[in-house]
């Protein structure tokens, strides 16, 4: 055994860049390229996403309350159906972790110790994941409500009524 570990080198040079031999080509490339595909068209999606909100609140709101109340209300739609998904989600995977994953491990011979700590470790992964979404979406929701909540303020003050300063 130690003459095979002893056969294993202590550093090993990863070359990514595909300029080796000139003529190999980068055997990750493709999936950088994906990589940056799907980070770009992410980045679209939310520009897309935001070009749109803006451009209802521009055709749709003819004062201060409008504008914050158009975009208060999708703000907070949003956020509170992250935050349901958020729970409901984080429910499931703990279930579904603590009840089916022990079983698949049953008869393949893994120490029971083993099992449990890999079930604790994904219930961990799942709950910091679904947590850090329902952070996210309770930071949605209450800045929704609060532009709701100052439209509505904005309004019933009558201030900037018709694009002039009531006093």
């Amino acid at each position: 055994m130690s003459l095979l570990a002893s056969q294993i080198p202590d550093t090993a040079e990863v070359d990514l860049s595909g300029s080796l031999g000139g003529a190999q080509a980068n055997p990750l490339g493709p999936a950088h390229d994906a990589l940056d595909a799907t980070r770009v068209a992410a980045w679209a999606g939310i520009a897309l996403g935001i070009l749109l909100l803006l451009a209802a609140v521009a055709l749709g709101a003819r004062s201060i309350a409008g504008v914050l109340r158009w975009l208060g209300v999708p703000l907070a739609i949003a956020g509170a159906v992250a935050l349901s998904f958020a729970t409901g989600a984080q429910a499931v995977a703990h279930g579904f972790l603590t009840d089916r994953l022990p079983s698949t491990f049953g008869g393949s011979g893994i120490a029971p110790g083993f099992v449990a700590l890999e079930v604790d470790t994904f219930n961990w992964l799942a709950a910091a994941f679904f947590g850090r979404m329902a952070m996210q979406a309770v930071v949605l929701l209450v800045v929704g409500l609060a532009l709701i909540g100052v439209s509505l303020l904005v309004h019933v003050s009558g201030v900037w009524r018709n694009g002039e300063r009531s006093v």
